[in-house]
């Protein structure tokens, strides 16, 4: 009975291990072209005129921060939305290599701490 459990445990850990290999393998290695601050159409209606006398200070729930990413994966540049409402990773950096994962029309790409963070992808050519 124990040699069953045993046997059970070492299928499920070896069957486990296979799995988080293959989803690893779907990530491909990108480099990171630019990333741009993107100012919204909002922040942008409500950018205070100068001689208003109002503050440039940012309103409640406008804390939400749009980057433009444009990374390379195998040949193609892919242009990218990405909205955050914290600093953007410090590991995404121009010229820095990252972990990316394609799929439709959205890239996946890994932060610092390995978390999977989804980018919309608005447009892509080919660099061949």
């Amino acid at each position: 009975m124990k040699f069953k459990i045993v046997l059970g445990m070492v299928f499920s850990f070896v069957a486990l291990s296979l799995l988080c290999t293959a989803q690893e393998s779907k990530y491909k290695t990108g480099k990171i072209v630019s990333i741009r601050l993107v100012q919204s159409d909002a922040q942008a209606a409500r950018q205070p005129d100068p001689s208003s006398g109002q503050t440039d200070a940012p309103l409640k729930g406008d804390s939400a921060k749009k980057y433009e990413v444009v990374v390379d994966v195998n040949g193609t540049s892919y242009v990218c939305r990405f909205l955050t409402q914290s600093e953007l990773d410090s590991a995404w950096m121009t010229g820095k290599e990252v972990q990316v994962r394609v799929k439709d029309d959205v890239i996946h790409i890994k932060n610092a701490s390995g978390k999977d963070e989804r980018l919309s992808i608005v447009s892509r050519k080919s660099n061949g």
